[in-house]
């Protein structure tokens, strides 16, 4: 058994990281979409609402009114029943985290319970739960399992209802008419998204009007000891923002923009000199300790270098420098006064959801993006005691414009401590994909049903182009020539995680049991394919490796920029996803397995400084989840990843390359859950010395023995054994234990 120290200043990530790995997911915001607006005015008064779901009429009826006049319809419940309900409900594709939801409900007495917008995922788990209680005509909110008044109600009134919830929090705020009346509130129960928007009138009899429903992606939850909560919507258009000082606007103009619309305003900064700039304050109560800052911002170019939401003291002494910066097209981070780090790339006319979260007491800070924690433990960039104001600014040095949205400050926020295993530091997504996936595919310039269209549109499709799977498409390729070419530039889809109909979509299927054939060939750089099952429906584990000939799903070698997300992969018997560097990611990828090979990736001969990226996929049944050759070029990355039942083979695997007796240049492996606590196979073996090293840590092991969970093998004589960096992960499940530096050594001649 063979101890490796923990590293005492910096994690092990951090050292590979400066060794010129990035082992960050990429993940942008998506534009806000509106994704229900809906005011019943052009449908048919008496009738049912057109594309709603009546889901129970036992009580009474739901129809179009005229109401409050024929030219502003609304829908009315008329609950006639003391026992029977009448529900309605609307399904919508809402991605993980920020959701707005609004609507004017109208209740026409006091004497009827009444569900007011509950919001449910596709499995029915129910996130918010407000309701007008009949018993104390009070409008109530669920906080969890608790039930908490909001305010009183009275009969034939309306009233204006919003709901901000994020799905990464499991939280959301309640506003009535305006105002916000609960904050911080827990969901009702374990929903993933937001999927499906319900209206219900139960026990006793009465009716309700609603009315304007709207979802957005997008909004702010306020936090409890609030230094600013600015959303810009009623200041003046045009002119100077109000509680803002201009600094320095030499270089332009700072003003309210009606960006996203005129409903939905942004501060403008634009800077048209290249010499002058555009700089911003907003002063604050004078904070010491914890302190959390969050805003949008949308760059509306990469050549202008922005300096975003930093935080200073009175004398202009910055503790967080994050900026766009316009040299690199990435979002930057500096940690200390010298040294930056990437947090992401940026492109224009995107919004992003920055948050800081800091500590005065520490000289420390987080960044977070678009829900998801980035960097973690950042130096504060000067000597900050106390914060009293927050800066943005365009650089005197360029020109250039962004707008700045939902500006939210707090005197609150815990740095991230220490986490284990996938779930510790959420991804942009769901560990597996599915319903509330960030990036679905919404056009097309191909739609098809068939194996004969998809061959079609496959060879004719360009880069940029989309050919888009039917989501109730169950295509075979027995009897296509194969594998089917995907040109560089194009985007292979279907709807995985999709509200279709009233029901979850699984993605089109495309599936096939052909000997010796892989489907799908990608040619270029920046393919994508996502959304899909992929079925190879070669399960057998068998007892030859090559006998009946082996199978794969996409082979993506020699390439750099490639992305295989969202999809089920499951049923080859070589690999499902056969790549050398690019980025695999939100997949589940199960029962690939044939004896002595069957991976759910596999890495042959890695091209680049950054390897191969495996993020927060669901792995089960495969012989190795994760396999490399390990020839001396290879590097992957492998975070958030929740593995499980690798009872043919261990989970993580580096080969050792007979030509530089070696194991790869590189692996980093970090916040992955290895759900298999029977420790019949490694969770994960390097099978020689990398060149560079095993970096592995922040991991959780359900089988207590660490000697069994992470293996060096030698092949070589004399034995040798090295370049384990194996920091402190997380062993077992009910008792569970810390240990730091721990793995075991073998020799296989």
């Amino acid at each position: 058994m063979k101890n490796t120290p923990a590293f005492a200043l910096q994690s092990l990530r951090q050292v590979a990281l400066a060794a010129g790995l990035l082992i960050s997911a990429i993940a942008s915001a998506a534009p806000i979409q509106t994704l229900l607006d809906e005011n019943f005015n052009s449908m048919t008064t008496g009738s049912a609402p057109t594309g709603w779901n009546l889901e129970n009429t036992s009580g009474g009826t739901i129809t179009v009114e005229n109401f409050p006049s024929s030219s502003n319809k609304s829908v009315k419940l008329t609950d006639t029943s003391t026992t029977n309900a009448v529900t309605v409900s609307k399904w919508v594709t809402a991605p993980s985290g920020v959701v707005t939801v609004e609507f004017d409900i109208y209740p026409a007495q006091t004497g009827d319970f009444l569900a007011a917008g509950y919001l449910l995922d596709a499995a029915g788990l129910r996130s918010v739960r407000v309701y007008f209680n009949y018993t104390t005509a009070e409008i109530q909110v669920y906080n969890g399992s608790t039930v908490e008044v909001v305010q009183t109600y009275a009969a034939n009134t309306w009233y204006h209802m919003k709901y901000v919830v994020n799905t990464f929090t499991s939280k959301f705020d309640v506003y009535v008419n305006g105002v916000l009346k609960k904050q911080g509130m827990g969901f009702s129960e374990a929903a993933v998204a937001v999927s499906k928007i319900q209206f219900f009138s139960g026990a006793p009899a009465g009716s309700v009007y609603f009315d304007n429903v709207t979802v957005r992606t997008g909004g702010m939850l306020k936090l409890s000891t609030n230094r600013a909560f600015e959303d810009y919507n009623s200041q003046t258009t045009g002119v100077a923002p109000s509680g803002w000082t201009l600094t320095d606007v030499t270089g332009g103009t700072a003003t309210i923009a009606e960006t996203p619309s005129a409903a939905d305003k942004s501060i403008l900064f634009n800077d048209t000199s290249a010499t002058g700039a555009v700089i911003l304050s907003r002063t604050i109560t004078a904070t010491s300790g914890k302190l959390t800052v969050e805003f949008d911002v949308k760059p509306n170019q990469t050549t202008g270098y922005l300096s975003v939401g930093n935080p200073m003291d009175s004398g202009s002494n910055l503790a967080t420098r994050v900026v766009f910066n316009n040299a690199t097209a990435q979002i930057l981070a500096y940690n200390g006064a010298a040294t930056t780090v990437v947090v992401a790339p940026y492109t224009a006319n995107t919004w992003y959801r920055l948050k800081y979260v800091l500590n005065t007491s520490t000289s420390k800070y987080d960044v977070y993006l678009d829900g998801h924690i980035k960097c973690r433990g950042l130096s504060f960039y000067g000597t900050v005691s106390t914060v009293s104001q927050v800066r943005f600014y365009v650089s005197s040095a360029t020109t250039g414009s962004m707008n700045v949205d939902n500006f939210n400050v707090s005197a609150e926020g815990t740095l991230q401590s220490e986490t284990y295993g996938a779930s510790g530091e959420p991804t942009a997504d769901r560990i597996g994909g599915g319903e509330g996936y960030n990036r679905l595919v919404n056009s097309w310039n191909y739609y098809v049903t068939t194996a004969s269209e998809l061959v079609t549109a496959l060879a004719s499709a360009t880069s940029g182009q989309v050919v888009y799977v039917a989501d109730s498409a169950d295509i075979s390729l027995v009897g296509q020539t194969l594998p089917i070419n995907i040109a560089g530039g194009v985007t292979l889809a279907s709807g995985r995680g999709k509200i279709i109909n009233g029901a979850l979509s699984y993605g089109g299927r495309i599936h096939g049991n052909i000997a010796g054939k892989g489907f799908f060939k990608i040619l270029g750089n920046n393919a994508r394919v996502t959304g899909l099952i992929i079925d190879g429906e070669d399960y057998a584990i068998g007892t030859s490796s090559y006998t009946p000939a082996e199978t794969h799903g996409i082979f993506a070698r020699y390439l750099s920029t490639c992305e295989v997300d969202n999809n089920s992969l499951k049923g080859f018997s070589w690999a499902a996803v056969v790549m050398d560097d690019g980025y695999v990611h939100h997949n589940s990828i199960t029962y690939n397995r044939r004896t002595g090979i069957g991976y759910g990736t596999v890495q042959v001969s890695s091209n680049t400084s950054s390897g191969l990226l495996l993020e927060g996929n669901s792995y089960a049944y495969n012989r190795h989840n994760i396999a490399s050759t390990g020839n001396a070029s290879n590097i992957y990355t492998a975070q958030y990843n929740y593995s499980v039942n690798y009872t043919s083979g261990h989970a993580f695997d580096m080969h050792g390359a007979s030509s530089c007796s070696c194991a790869g240049t590189r692996e980093v492996i970090h916040h992955n859950t290895f759900a298999d606590a029977s420790g019949s196979y490694q969770a994960i073996v390097i099978r020689e010395i990398p060149t560079d090293g095993a970096y592995i840590d922040n991991n959780w092991f359900y089988n207590t023995d660490w000697a069994l969970d992470i293996l060096q093998r030698d092949t070589v004589a004399p034995e040798a054994y090295g370049h384990m960096y194996v920091g402190s992960n997380k062993y077992g499940t009910s008792s569970p234990t810390y240990q730091t530096g721990k793995y075991s050594t073998q020799y296989v001649p």
